[in-house]
C-alpha cells in the first residue's frame, strides 16, 4: 500500500514533460503571375479580386424631452383632466367602440385594464402605459361595453366612445379604480 501511495505522489508531482508553447504564423504565401492571354476570364473571380461596396452608415437621432419642471418646483397637482374625445376620421362599422383610460402612473405602479372584447368576453392587459386606448368591433348580439382600470397609486379616468364619436360612458373620478360600463 505504501508503494501505491508513493507511486501516486510521484505521478502527481512529476508534471507534464511535453511543451505546450508554440508560435503560430501564417503560412508562407507564394504569388505568381502569368502573362496576359486573350482568353476570357474565368467565371468566378478570386476572392481578393472582388471589392465590396463602401459601407453605409445611418445615424438615427431622437429628440430629447426637456424637463418641464425644475428640481425645486412643487409636484404637479393630482387632478387629471377628463379624457378627450377624438371623433373617428373614416366611416366605421356602427358596432365599433373605443375604450380609453387616462390618468397618472407613478414609478413602480401597476395599471391593469379589463375590457369587453368583440365576442363579449373580458380581456385583461397588465401593467399598461397611460394613456391607453383600444378599438373593438363588437360581434352581432354583443351588447356589453365595459372597461375597468385599476392602479395602486395612480389616478385614473375612463371612457367609452361609439363609432360616431359620441361619449357613451365616462368616469372622471380621478381614483385608483375607474369603471365604465354600458
Amino acid at each position: 500500500m505504501a508503494v501505491g501511495a508513493i507511486a501516486t505522489a510521484v505521478v502527481i508531482n512529476s508534471g507534464d514533460t511535453a511543451t505546450t508553447k508554440a508560435t503560430i504564423a501564417p503560412p508562407p504565401r507564394t504569388v505568381t503571375s502569368a502573362p496576359r492571354t486573350t482568353s476570357p476570364p474565368s467565371a468566378s473571380p478570386s476572392p481578393s479580386a472582388t471589392a465590396l461596396p463602401p459601407e453605409t452608415v445611418t445615424t438615427v437621432t431622437t429628440p430629447r424631452a426637456l424637463p418641464t419642471t425644475t428640481p425645486n418646483a412643487a409636484p404637479p397637482p393630482a387632478v387629471v383632466p377628463p379624457p378627450t374625445v377624438v371623433p373617428p376620421t373614416a366611416a366605421l362599422n356602427p358596432r365599433t367602440v373605443f375604450y380609453s383610460v387616462t390618468g397618472t402612473k407613478q414609478l413602480l405602479d401597476l395599471v391593469n385594464i379589463v375590457y369587453t372584447d368583440a365576442r363579449g368576453y373580458p380581456q385583461t392587459e397588465f401593467n399598461v402605459a397611460l394613456p391607453w386606448s383600444k378599438m373593438v368591433v363588437l360581434n352581432p348580439g354583443v351588447t356589453t361595453q365595459s372597461v375597468v382600470a385599476t392602479s395602486i397609486y395612480g389616478r385614473l379616468n375612463c371612457s367609452i366612445v361609439n363609432a360616431e364619436g359620441q361619449v357613451e360612458v365616462a368616469s372622471t373620478s380621478n381614483m385608483s379604480l375607474a369603471t365604465c360600463t354600458r
